[in-house]
């Protein structure tokens, strides 16, 4: 459906200095988060190889939602990015303290306040489908990057 807009929350899951493997395992564990506050949810990886969650559903849900990762420190940076405009072309950063600046979201990411760009590289989403199969068979599936 063209036209059709979803606000969007975009959680920072990489820390500058830390190992690929310790932002994969806060991807994961951000992830599974927001599918159990029944967000949808895909992880992104931009071109320079820092990684965020993104869940998306209605406007208060994302709000509360990175609040809430924000007060429990589970986001990699005191800050999340919200989009919810009703166009999809401008977004919201939010930091610990609930200040508010605005960015935009561009074709190929989205660009910060500070003008610092994130270009998408990549987006990975979790299995969906058969995983209790998965599981009975004995192998360990979930929501997994």
């Amino acid at each position: 459906m063209a036209g059709v807009f979803t606000p969007l929350v975009i959680l920072p899951a990489s820390k500058a200095g830390e190992s690929r493997e310790e932002s994969k395992a806060r991807v994961n564990d951000l992830a599974l988060a927001a599918r159990m506050a029944g967000l949808g949810v895909t992880a992104i990886e931009s071109t320079s190889g820092g990684l965020f969650v993104m869940a998306s559903d209605n406007e208060s849900q994302c709000v509360g939602f990175g609040r809430k990762l924000l007060t429990e420190s589970k986001t990699a940076e005191p800050w999340f990015v919200l989009s919810m405009d009703g166009k999809g072309s401008s977004i919201v950063l939010e930091t610990s303290d609930r200040n508010r600046k605005t960015g935009r979201l561009t074709p190929t990411g989205f660009v910060l306040p500070d003008d610092y760009s994130v270009e998408i590289a990549a987006s990975y989403i979790p299995a969906q489908r058969n995983t209790a199969w998965l599981r009975s068979l004995g192998f360990n599936v979930g929501v997994s990057f």
